[in-house]
């Protein structure tokens, strides 16, 4: 069988501190293996996986725009990986980070791991995590501290 089987992640959005808001100012999906696509909103999010190598990312800012980070969730040899981005420049969208995880970029080489935790430059802890999986259905948080 040609087709692979598509990744399933329910991701939940927790913010723990009153002292900033933040919303997702941008979705994005890798164009390999089929690519994928994202469902739901700010609170929960589906994200559908069509191959084995491919991911999508989520860019999230606070109210005031001084905070802006992303959380990246992908599909690699039959395992998801995740990995945050605690500080963005302007002009660092999905669009232009997420080629960047692929063919010899910048974070190419990043551990593939199933849980990740930052810290932003204004001290925020960020975490994002799998909480459980069955199959290739994944619930996973992704907490804003």
């Amino acid at each position: 069988m040609s087709h692979s089987m598509p990744y399933t992640l329910k991701i939940r959005v927790y913010q723990t501190s009153t002292n900033a808001y933040f919303n997702i100012v941008e979705k994005a999906i890798f164009w390999k293996d089929n690519g994928g696509t994202w469902a739901g909103s700010d609170g929960a999010l589906t994200l559908t996986l069509n191959g084995e190598n491919t991911s999508g990312m989520l860019r999230f800012q606070s109210q005031n725009g001084k905070e802006t980070f992303t959380v990246v969730l992908g599909s690699f040899n039959k395992k998801l990986w995740l990995h945050i981005l605690p500080n963005l420049a302007a002009g660092e969208t999905c669009v232009k980070l997420l080629p960047q995880y692929y063919d010899k970029g910048p974070y190419s080489g990043i551990d593939l791991v199933q849980a990740f935790e930052a810290q932003n430059s204004s001290r925020r802890n960020l975490a994002v995590a799998v909480k459980n999986y069955e199959g290739q259905n994944y619930d996973l948080d992704i907490v804003i501290g």
